[in-house]
């Protein structure tokens, strides 16, 4: 008798993956994670139990590169809005002045 193949877990496990390090909006604790590409955030932080854990490395700067980084908290994680950037670490609203070079 043949064995019985769950395609949609044999999908899963041939789909890429990306993985690195990570920290918890919420708490600030960091660790290393796998996921699914395509969801880079929403990871359950391994601390405080929240789905606030974002890749830290996935979307940046290349090294050598200028970044921006939150004067409040260090983030380089921002939500863009009309009014400028919102730090998506400690959610302290830089404007477009603030921002620029």
């Amino acid at each position: 008798m043949a064995d019985v193949v769950d395609f949609e877990s044999a999908k899963q496990a041939r789909s890429r993956h990306i993985g690195g390090p990570c920290r918890c909006m919420n708490c600030g604790h960091e660790w290393v994670a796998v996921a699914p590409a395509g969801s880079p955030a929403g990871l359950e932080c391994t601390e405080c139990g929240l789905s606030k854990g974002v890749l830290r490395e996935f979307i940046g700067a290349d090294v050598g590169q200028e970044r921006y980084v939150c004067n409040q908290c260090e983030s380089d994680v921002y939500m863009i809005e009309p009014h400028g950037a919102v730090c998506v670490g400690c959610g302290w609203l830089h404007t477009w002045d603030d921002l620029a070079p």
